[in-house]
């Protein structure tokens, strides 16, 4: 491990667990509007939509690239920096500008998304014992859950009284005081190696790598077309999603700590092969139920599994990928992933022009099903294993 002291240990958990939890909660905000936003301010059609989600997936082709580029800088002004560009893109929203401007700005704000996400998981994974790293990383999504309950509450109540651009502002002001819990550290060995190493490929880690892409193919499903669907044609409005949302996260908080001791003890392929198999009966009914009820029950269950396999495909890693080649073989997955995850938002949206709602959700559970059968494979190898060491 990096750190070598337990009390400090704890407490630097304890300070990046409060950093990812103001930044988490602007993001909430941040999720709670912008749909509504986008969808009132500029009138956009599903194409249109899905090009706004497409390039808020854009940074994640850049990202291995990105991390290479700063392979030298501290894991701490790294984290900060990602959080700080965050706040950036969010206060943007104040602007009135044209949807190319709307692009832009989703642009910068994805970007410090993205890093900051690789940069969290590795902290939180080096700053853990072995055995219990999907235990800590549930503890801190249950965290970031908390954040979300929270934030989107926060919606919830502003809805009505404060414009959205307001309330955009309000979000990044949030990721500005989660910046601030890390500024304080001395850097010593805290993240010492974490990105020692730049540009990285490695064969033997093909079955990460394909994993990652069919999750973010699975996600960029849900993320654009579920949220879509609910708002334009079950006719939702921001209050309602963002109690809706409010609901998973109060659900996750009490969750996704159990979620990761679950991981840690049956392993990551089994779980992953379940997770993958029920989202598919999920994206089922997306296609097919028009019931609002049904369709909220089945987008809470829908995120809630999203948290289950962003916590086993981070220990995949940690298990088979030797310390210092984390953040490097993270950003690369990421980067493979987002490579072909961008053309989701597009293809989906012209097959909902040409086909309707339900075609998105198929090419969704045709995705899921790819990734259970890899998952059910890799167990038969022997495994819960990324791929083997050959």
């Amino acid at each position: 491990m990096v750190l070598g002291d337990e009390q400090k240990e704890r407490r630097l958990f304890r300070l990046i667990w409060w950093s990812s939890f103001c930044w988490s909660f602007g993001l909430a905000m941040y999720q709670g509007v912008i749909g509504k936003y986008a969808i009132d301010h500029f009138q956009l059609s599903p194409l249109a939509y899905g090009w706004l989600d497409s390039v808020r997936e854009w940074p994640g082709l850049c990202l291995v690239i990105l991390l290479a580029l700063l392979s030298r800088l501290s894991m701490r002004w790294l984290w900060v920096c990602s959080l700080l560009l965050t706040a950036v893109g969010l206060w943007l929203h104040a602007w009135s500008l044209p949807f190319l401007g709307l692009l832009g700005i989703t642009l910068l704000t994805s970007t410090g998304v993205h890093v900051g996400a690789v940069v969290r998981d590795t902290l939180t994974m080096a700053w853990a014992k072995p055995t219990v790293r999907a235990r800590r990383l549930g503890q801190m999504a249950s965290g970031s859950a908390a954040a979300g309950l929270l934030g989107l509450g926060a919606v919830a109540l502003l809805s009505g009284t404060l414009p959205l651009k307001v309330q955009l502002v309000i979000a990044g002001c949030w990721s500005v005081g989660g910046a601030i819990f890390v500024i304080p550290l001395q850097q010593k060995q805290d993240d010492e190696g974490l990105l020692r190493r730049g540009l990285l490929f490695r064969w033997r880690y093909r079955s990460y790598y394909g994993l990652a892409l069919l999750s973010a193919l699975r996600e960029m499903v849900t993320l654009t077309f579920a949220v879509f669907l609910l708002l334009r044609d079950i006719g939702w409005t921001e209050r309602e999603l963002a109690l809706l949302l409010a609901g998973h996260g109060l659900l996750a908080v009490i969750l996704r700590p159990w979620v990761g001791a679950w991981i840690d003890r049956v392993g990551e392929a089994k779980a992953l092969a379940v997770n993958y198999a029920v989202v598919t009966v999920l994206f089922l009914g997306y296609g097919w139920v028009r019931e609002a009820w049904v369709l909220a029950l089945i987008f809470v269950m829908d995120h809630l599994l999203t948290a289950l396999d962003e916590i086993a495909l981070s220990t995949y890693v940690s298990k088979w990928v030797q310390q210092d080649e984390w953040a490097a073989t993270l950003a690369m997955g990421s980067t493979i992933a987002h490579a072909f995850a961008v053309l989701m938002p597009l293809v989906g949206g012209m097959l909902w022009l040409t086909l309707g709602a339900t075609a998105p959700f198929l090419l969704g559970a045709t995705v899921t099903v790819i990734a259970c059968a890899v998952c059910v494979r890799l167990t038969h190898r022997g495994g819960n294993t990324v791929n083997s060491k050959d």
